[in-house]
């Protein structure tokens, strides 16, 4: 007897999914089994309501899942393997604790333990599962026993497990790194459209691993991953088309990509996009939109956006001057390494421009700033000495 994986499992999650309802796939209707059935048809009933209506409100989804969660410890359905998976996920999604991950993590254990399921795919996301549990909280981090359940759910044809393994074999993550064999288990991944396995095969193709270097390959992989929404593939078709990469050049579409990945949070590319609004790169000028990028970029401490943002406070770009918050900024990318905010620093402790006027801090930051290269604080050094 097999049941449907979506219902019976991916309900917890109140997502659709593309299967043969219970009443298609149930097999055997002998009557020790007729309980379980009317019990899983009773959660496939909740998942349609839930899933073929968007408008339902955060809190009649909580409701939905906590009624799926009690039927989960029915009589009928307790002593199953997919119902200790299914109670497994009500303690990991509902109760939300560092205790309740524990446990729901000893039953995801127990689940992917047993010989008796009637879903290879609920086994296989048990096992998964599982795995999650020795990397992201809930038992003690052991990368090796995750490899292994990871493993474990890969052979039994699970994408998301695949392409761990292929992630562990490619680092090196609790096993020997063995790129080639990563290559394999990617390959199986992407043959069931997992977006990190098509970004992986994108970078095969892009560094040379195992095979020649190809950016044509590379290119329509990352391509792939981008479009099902990995912002490390929309980053990747960014680069590839500013710089010709397996692709003809095309500011624009570079642009584009670029802010698709800035906007779910890749800092590289939100700092490039406030550079191509900044000097109008693939797009239209525009100041405010390079101060909003670099801000939000820097606020995350990505380095480079320190001096731009900076600069942004100082000549009145894309916002109103503030010399305060510019001292701000050019303290922290100064860094012991960076002249020219250095240079800044000293004309602004100089000048008394967003703090007091102070000539020690002023010469200290300028002797630096000399040291690191700059001319313009060997110039500032000399008139300040010939006063």
């Amino acid at each position: 007897m097999k049941l449907s994986y979506c219902a019976a499992i991916l309900s917890l999650m109140l997502a659709g999914c593309a299967t043969n309802s219970i009443n298609d796939i149930y097999v055997n209707k002998a009557k020790s089994d007729k309980k379980v059935y009317k019990a899983l048809k009773s959660i496939e009933s909740l998942v349609a309501q839930a899933s073929n209506n968007k408008g339902l409100t955060d809190k009649k989804r909580l409701l939905i899942k906590k009624e799926i969660c009690n039927k989960a410890n029915s009589n009928s359905l307790k002593n199953t393997p997919e119902a200790t998976y299914m109670r497994a996920q009500c303690k990991n999604e509902i109760e939300i604790t560092i205790q309740s991950r524990y446990e729901a993590c000893k039953l995801f254990k127990k689940a992917a333990e047993s010989d008796n399921f009637y879903s290879k795919e609920v086994q296989s996301q048990a096992m998964y599962s599982t795995g999650n549990c020795y990397v992201n909280g809930g038992f003690s981090t052991n990368k090796t026993l995750a490899f292994n359940w990871f493993k474990k759910s890969a052979n039994l044809e699970l994408a998301k497990a695949q392409s761990s393994v292929g992630f562990y074999l490619y680092w090196g993550k609790g096993v020997k790194e063995n790129k080639e064999r990563a290559l394999y288990w990617f390959r199986l991944a992407a043959a069931q459209n997992n977006r990190q396995a098509e970004l992986y095969l994108g970078k095969y193709y892009y560094y040379g691993d195992v095979h020649a270097k190809d950016y044509s390959q590379a290119f329509y992989w990352f391509q792939k991953a981008a479009n099902k929404g990995s912002r490390e593939a929309q980053y990747r078709l960014g680069e590839s088309y500013q710089y010709s990469e397996g692709i003809k050049r095309d500011d624009l579409k570079s642009a584009f990509w670029y802010k698709k990945a800035a906007k779910q949070g890749h800092l590289k590319s939100g700092f490039i996009t406030a550079k191509n609004y900044h000097y109008g790169n693939g797009t239209e000028k525009d100041l405010a939109q390079a101060f909003y990028w670099y801000k939000k970029v820097a606020e995350q401490d990505y380095e480079d956006a320190y001096l731009y943002l900076a600069e942004a406070y100082r000549l009145a770009q894309g916002t109103d001057k503030n010399f305060a918050l510019a001292l701000k900024w050019y303290l922290k990318a100064a860094n012991g390494t960076d002249g020219f905010a250095e240079y800044q620093l000293g004309k602004l402790y100089y000048l008394g421009q967003g703090t007091t006027q102070n000539s020690d801090k002023a010469i200290m930051w300028l002797n630096q700033a000399k040291e690191n290269g700059n001319r313009d604080a060997r110039k500032l050094l000399i008139e300040i000495e010939s006063l």
